[in-house]
């Protein structure tokens, strides 16, 4: 969906959801669409969300790094990837305790905290890069579930 010139995507995102079904189903949405909104409309279709959460949500994503650094986490999970020339390493932790953010009761039916840290290792060159991910959803899952889901 082309957003116009006086929009941009947060105003464009619940214009698009509005034309999908998305009953039963989980949408994920990058960074730029992490709104307190856009998680209330998704589950006012009945769907869930799993929304990225980066520094645009700065006070958000201190509170998902706290959450990991002193909470106890629900669930974990590892797969390894070999193929393509490297071995990736992606490990998905999940946590339900709300403690740590600012309220959740903000977030619609927010449920679970994810962090995804992924090891990427070319095995050419033996370079390895690193990536962790937090992500927000409404669904409650196991660290499983994420993983092969949403990797």
């Amino acid at each position: 969906m082309k957003v116009s010139e006086k929009s941009n995507e947060i105003t464009a995102i619940p214009e698009l959801l509005k034309s999908l079904f998305i009953k039963g189903n989980i949408i994920r949405v990058d960074a730029m669409g992490c709104q307190q909104d856009i998680a209330t409309c998704i589950v006012k279709a009945e769907g869930d969300y799993l929304l990225a959460v980066k520094n645009n949500q700065a006070s958000l994503y201190q509170n998902m790094e706290d959450s990991f650094r002193f909470l106890k986490t629900a669930d974990y999970d590892e797969n390894i990837d070999i193929g393509h020339g490297r071995i990736e390493t992606r490990k998905c932790t999940i946590i339900t305790d709300l403690a740590h953010i600012e309220n959740p009761d903000k977030w619609e039916r927010l449920n679970v905290l994810i962090r995804m840290e992924s090891e990427r290792c070319d095995k050419a060159t033996g370079n390895t890069e690193y990536a962790t991910r937090y992500y927000i959803a409404s669904k409650p899952a196991n660290a499983a579930f994420y993983q092969k889901k949403y990797p």
